[in-house]
């Protein structure tokens, strides 16, 4: 199949698209700028254009839509940041929907990203499957979970018009090459990782490798639509993800952080801290899983250990 993929630079992209390629598909990515190459497409979301020629031309048969501002960063989530991370996605899923409609040759599949934070930062010890409602006030919903929403509401315009369209309500993707792990090796390498808030916080994740078997699942298997959560299942902890990720680096984990060190901040911090670490959530992929699809990474301490130990 062709398969036109956004976010083909990030950490998730980059380790998708020679996936699917030795899955026989062939890629056309989603650039910001032209590369001389004729498979590309050049996009700009913040200035709302696209080459729509290209996209004819392509008429991909499978849309995977992965780029957005990162979450995470030095600064904590400033009003600027926070506009970053909300319009990184809202605005390229609207232009990419605007251009699929506007094109004559339709994809069969629009794959997008979303996140777990769809059921907000603490689910109050309850499994969040798709069927669970976001939270009805703001408050419990919390800045992902408003991203999440906003970022979904333009895919809903594609299952209108009868084009097969699933939200990837992605946990925490762990992959020693980057993202949340890849940040958190240093530290711990040097013996000064720890538990953060009490550990107690349901913590959901899946591996990189179930993510990439997970889309090429998604793409076989026609009944999977709507939203599908991605996550290796709902019983992992902070403390366990913290003891399992020592255990991999043979290295101590006694340097906690209390929660009132980083609620104590300014809000700009004090929020992000909130909703991303101090975060407790728990979630399941029930959809994929009554499907026929099985999680190959499902106990933390194999999986880190396979990971950083063990991976090429």
């Amino acid at each position: 199949m062709k398969i036109l993929l956004s976010g083909s630079s990030g950490l998730i992209g980059s380790r998708l698209n020679p996936y699917l390629t030795n899955k026989g598909h062939t890629i056309h990515r989603l650039v910001r700028k032209p590369t001389g190459n004729a498979k590309d497409v050049v996009w700009n979301p913040d200035q709302g254009t696209i080459d729509q020629e290209n996209l004819k031309n392509v008429s991909p048969d499978v849309v995977i839509h992965l780029a957005g501002e990162n979450i995470a960063g030095l600064t904590g989530w400033t009003e600027s940041k926070k506009k970053a991370i909300l319009e990184s996605r809202t605005k390229g899923t609207g232009l990419l929907v605007k251009a699929i409609l506007e094109n004559e040759r339709k994809p069969s599949l629009f794959i997008s990203a979303s996140g777990i934070n769809h059921y907000g930062f603490d689910t109050k010890g309850q499994i969040a499957t798709e069927s669970t409602p976001q939270p009805t006030d703001p408050a419990d919903r919390g800045f992902l979970g408003e991203v999440s929403d906003k970022w979904e509401a333009p895919t809903h315009e594609l299952a209108k018009r009868d084009i097969r369209t699933v939200n990837i309500r992605t946990s925490i993707v762990l992959d020693p090459k980057g993202g949340t792990l890849g940040m958190m090796l240093l530290p711990f390498k040097l013996g000064l990782g720890g538990v953060v808030g009490s550990g107690k916080q349901y913590m959901p994740w899946v591996s990189i490798d179930d993510y990439k078997r997970a889309i090429d699942f998604i793409i076989e298997k026609k009944e999977v639509s709507g939203p599908v959560n991605l996550v290796s299942g709902p019983d992992t902890t902070n403390y366990d993800y913290t003891k399992a990720l020592g255990k991999a680096l043979n290295r101590p984990t006694i340097c906690s952080i209390p929660s009132f060190a980083m609620t104590m901040q300014p809000n700009f911090i004090s929020q992000f801290c909130r909703e991303t670490l101090l975060a407790d959530m728990r979630a399941e992929s029930k959809k994929l899983k009554d499907l026929g699809f099985a999680f190959q990474d499902t106990n933390i301490y194999d999986t880190l250990d396979r990971l950083i130990n063990k991976s090429s």
